[in-house]
């Protein structure tokens, strides 16, 4: 009968109006990868893999491919104190609450999105590209990372009659390999509704399970945590720390969930990188643009975002 209904219910979203009928997987995601890497002419591609071999030589830590996350803590904690004492300032939680409004998160997730061509932002910029955090996203990505965003996070997590969205598992889907540095401002407890993850090994045993029982295996599902527990893992891992803590989470590879109703809100800066090739950059960067300065190519897109808000002070 579950099955049955399960079967049902991705039939519906299949077919439903509201949802595309593509369906994105893994699979489908590291082929769009493979295809525009592919498409890197000879002198580019010989520039772009210089950088790369360079910039994987910086200290920076190492993230197992098997697990898709680290939890540690910064190198230079002062460095990164100063980091979130300064957007605690420039975006403080009240700040967000009256000026962010997305009527489908607001009691979750209240996000402002950082403009780091603004001067006043230079010492988040500068921490972007210090080697503990680009080196780490290099070796990890094995590509030049490319910020996709910058943000900083407030999340009431207030109580509601169910759980929506990315409350519940899920992997996300801009990139087949990608990752999210979670940097808290203040400090982030399993009472803070965390974000929290299962392990990628277990997430591809998941989505082998879901394969092989004919189910539907689009990123564009979410999962409940007793299929999850059931076919992946009960072993999660939250996403919490004291300030200087970092938390790194290949959100594509790594089911995971956030946000849940909790006792305390969470707020923290979060990075998000993935590589030149994912199919939402297409049109977005041109490949001479990877023919440029280290800098310039981490920075390359440009967010359109309408949830930029200048700092304060």
């Amino acid at each position: 009968m579950l099955r049955a209904l399960k079967y049902t219910k991705n039939f519906i979203r299949q077919i439903s109006p509201f949802h595309s009928n593509s369906s994105i997987t893994h699979a489908s995601l590291r082929q769009e990868y493979l295809l525009a890497k592919s498409l890197l002419q000879v002198q580019t591609k010989e520039h772009y893999m210089d950088l790369l071999a360079d910039l994987k030589l910086r200290a920076g830590h190492d993230i197992d491919h098997q697990r898709g996350f680290l939890i540690t803590k910064s190198n230079d904690i002062s460095r990164l104190e100063a980091v979130t004492d300064y957007c605690r300032q420039a975006w403080p939680k009240e700040y967000i609450e009256k000026t962010v409004s997305k009527p489908s998160k607001n009691d979750t997730l209240l996000s402002v999105h950082l403009d780091l061509q603004d001067p006043r932002n230079k010492i988040v910029k500068d921490f972007i590209l210090s080697a503990e955090i680009i080196a780490t996203a290099a070796r990890y990505l094995e590509e030049i990372p490319i910020l996709f965003g910058a943000y900083v996070w407030y999340c009431p997590n207030r109580a509601a009659k169910d759980m929506v969205g990315s409350q519940m598992y899920h992997c996300d889907r801009e990139d087949y390999r990608q990752l999210k540095i979670f940097i808290p401002i203040d400090e982030i407890t399993p009472n803070c509704g965390p974000t929290t993850c299962v392990d990628a090994k277990a997430t591809k045993l998941f989505f082998t399970h879901l394969s092989k029982q004919g189910s539907t295996t689009s990123l564009k599902n979410r999962f409940t945590d007793d299929e999850v527990h059931t076919y992946a893992s009960r072993d999660e891992q939250a996403i919490v720390g004291k300030p200087g803590t970092l938390g790194f989470v290949d959100t594509t590879n790594c089911l995971h969930y956030g946000s849940r109703p909790a006792r305390h809100g969470k707020y923290h800066i979060v990075l998000h990188f993935v590589t030149p090739f994912s199919y939402k950059l297409r049109d977005k960067i041109k490949s001479n643009e990877l023919n440029g300065a280290l800098e310039d190519i981490v920075f390359c897109y440009r967010s359109e975002s309408n949830h930029i808000r200048k700092p304060i002070n």
